[in-house]
């Protein structure tokens, strides 16, 4: 029989290898459905939208106990340029294993799975359930949690397994996109003092947001705040006052920040410019809600221990961007943790996870089930 470190190698080469961008996760929910299978369980796939499907598999234990979700995401971003290696052949150099979403989070996956495995195996030495969730779509608007959120049950723990080895996450920013308009005032350009330009209205503000803001973000006071698109109507070659610009600007937000604080204080800063355009502000998806969890929590102590039973002594902190675990906290009341294997560079060229974190993180997990759920 192959050994569980070959099977998860084996397993992460084979999600590597099949390409997963959001909404075209239904080559690796296939795999995931195939091992699962050859467990000896009934996996459940649920059709999305496009070649997208979220997967599911309920593991029974030996008597009554709690409900740990574990998973995560099988989606990644698309494959830039600067790779090293081919991205979708996973790579070994030095202990590290090469791949687009080795680390985020094809190397969580795989290491679930091996866990699963090993409890099938050893006769599931475990009171309760443990449902295995791979969704669809994180790296994008969260389609697949929203969608697993309408009909899922209560569960005391989820652990998503992305690549947090030296840290766990307790809690997360939320975020809010924004879509801002200004409505200017057409005219001629050679005299732009007979008209309203909407596109320097925009400029003044947004460098406006940038003073305020920024500070505040590089002194660690504020979560960031960041325009990822600015455009306007004008189209070819005319000397006419742009009278429409918008800018699409996402905000991270704190537990003790909202969108409707938020919201004001940008119509303070546009009103203290004194433009004479108009601005709207229209809220957009994606949306999640910020979270954090309460201590002390059982289940994390158990988890805290029996880390440091192998060695590893992760740090407790609060993410700075979301997940999909912001959905399962907001909407279902989920105590949601992320912890796997260490995952490098995701969301760039040359990511990797370190092969060793993948192979412990499975033993801390599994002792962790066994000791948390023990029968």
């Amino acid at each position: 029989m192959m050994s569980d470190q070959a099977y998860c190698k084996d397993l992460l080469a084979n999600l590597v290898a099949a390409p997963s961008a959001s909404l075209h996760e239904h080559e690796v929910a296939q795999i995931l459905w195939k091992e699962l299978s050859s467990f000896g369980l009934s996996p459940q796939l649920v059709p999305i939208e496009d070649n997208a499907c979220n997967l599911s598999c309920l593991l029974k234990g030996n008597g009554n106990g709690p409900k740990l979700i574990l998973g995560g995401h099988m989606d990644t971003v698309q494959a830039t340029d600067g790779w090293a290696t081919n991205p979708y052949h996973l790579t070994e150099k030095h202990g590290r294993l090469y791949g687009l979403g080795a680390g985020d989070m094809k190397g969580g996956l795989a290491a679930c799975l091996t866990v699963l495995r090993r409890l099938v195996q050893h006769g599931k030495h475990f009171n309760g359930e443990i449902l295995f969730l791979a969704l669809s779509d994180e790296e994008r608007y969260s389609i697949g949690a929203n969608l697993w959120a309408k009909t899922a049950g209560k569960a005391d723990l989820a652990i998503f397994a992305e690549p947090h080895f030296d840290n766990i996450v307790i809690g997360a920013t939320g975020k809010i996109l924004l879509k801002l308009t200004i409505t200017g005032c057409s005219g001629h350009a050679a005299h732009p003092e007979e008209g309203i330009n909407a596109v320097d209205c925009m400029s003044r503000f947004l460098c406006a947001l940038n003073d305020k803001y920024r500070p505040q973000y590089e002194n660690g006071k504020a979560t960031s705040c960041c325009v990822l698109r600015i455009e306007s109507r004008y189209k070819g070659y005319s000397l006419n006052i742009p009278d429409h610009c918008e800018a699409l600007l996402n905000k991270q937000l704190l537990t003790t920040e909202n969108a409707e604080h938020f919201t004001s204080e940008l119509r303070n800063i546009f009103d203290g410019l004194h433009c004479n355009g108009n601005l709207t502000i229209e809220q957009c998806i994606p949306s999640y809600p910020s979270y954090q969890l309460e201590m002390p929590f059982e289940p994390l102590t158990c988890l805290l221990d029996v880390a440091g039973q192998f060695n590893v002594k992760p740090q407790l902190q609060l993410n700075q961007s979301v997940s999909d675990g912001n959905i399962l906290f907001s909407r279902l009341n989920i105590p949601t943790i992320l912890f796997g294997p260490q995952g490098i560079d995701f969301h760039k060229p040359n990511e990797y996870v370190v092969e060793d974190t993948l192979y412990k993180y499975c033993d801390i997990l599994e002792k962790f089930v066994l000791d948390w759920m023990h029968s």
